[in-house]
């Protein structure tokens, strides 16, 4: 039986001062860093919270399905869909308690960190059958994703594009990426909500008037970030900070709230 648990700890703090105020002190840098080790992977995504069908003891629901639908008898998966937002997760919940009404009363979308995933992923992977999160983007950051791909001349990869948006953006005459300072060192920004980065692209202009004709959007994936960190040794990927939606945001909000006052999540 798979058990998630969701411990937010003291991360909710840091990311409460990164994220629940306005995006300011914006500059830029070139994509140099140090490599990540693997502890900083989990600590990168805890503070992202996420949203999966469970029941209070965090038993996910999963079905079993083919690796391949082509060749359904090599072998079998455990699938669970994670959702950025929870009211996509609790639409879904209601579709599925429609079609399967002996579905448990106590399951419900509950938030979990994405460093959770990647920790569920990794135990799992070599299961005799792993447990495979699905990723469900919210539909009009797909379709922001897919604008910003066609504006910059690809309709091909536009219209093939599929995952989780993630937006970053460079700029200046050396497009170094946009970041920000946080602590002692300088993030790099990457938005799940492409009106965030907007938001920090004004910012941006207005410390720099000239920035207009130099500013690049660039779009990649939580699930190629992922597979980033989970395989390769970047030296760039120490550097990012993903930044959560504005639902996200405010659920994070929430916890601190609690916590603070003495609450149980």
């Amino acid at each position: 039986m798979i058990k998630s648990l969701v411990q937010w700890g003291s991360r909710l703090s840091l990311m409460g001062t990164l994220l629940l105020s306005p995006v300011v002190g914006l500059s830029l840098m070139p994509s140099a860093a140090i490599a990540i080790p693997e502890a900083q992977i989990e600590r990168k995504l805890q503070g992202i919270p996420v949203y999966a069908i469970s029941n209070e003891e965090g038993v996910l629901l999963t079905v079993s399905v083919p690796r391949d639908r082509e060749k359904p008898d090599e072998g079998r998966i455990s699938l669970t869909r994670v959702f950025i937002s929870q009211t996509d997760a609790q639409s879904f919940l209601a579709q599925v308690r429609e079609s399967n009404p002996d579905i448990p009363q106590g399951m419900s979308a509950r938030a979990m960190p994405l460093s959770e995933v990647y920790k569920l992923h990794q135990e799992y992977k070599d299961a005799e059958e792993p447990l495979v999160f699905q990723f469900q983007p919210k539909d009009e950051q797909v379709n922001q994703a897919r604008t910003v791909l066609q504006q910059q001349g690809d309709p091909e990869l536009a219209n093939a594009f599929q995952g989780v948006p993630l937006f970053m953006a460079k700029a200046g005459e050396d497009q170094g990426y946009l970041t920000i300072q946080n602590g002692d060192r300088q993030a790099v920004l990457a938005f799940f909500d492409h009106g965030d980065l907007e938001q920090a692209l004004e910012e941006y202009k207005k410390q720099n008037s000239d920035a207009n004709s130099q500013i690049v959007v660039q779009v990649t994936t939580l699930e190629r970030l992922m597979d980033l960190l989970i395989t390769e040794d970047d030296p760039f990927l120490q550097k990012v900070e993903l930044i959560p939606t504005p639902e996200s945001r405010s659920f994070l909000q929430q916890e601190i709230e609690r916590r603070q006052s003495g609450g149980t999540p």
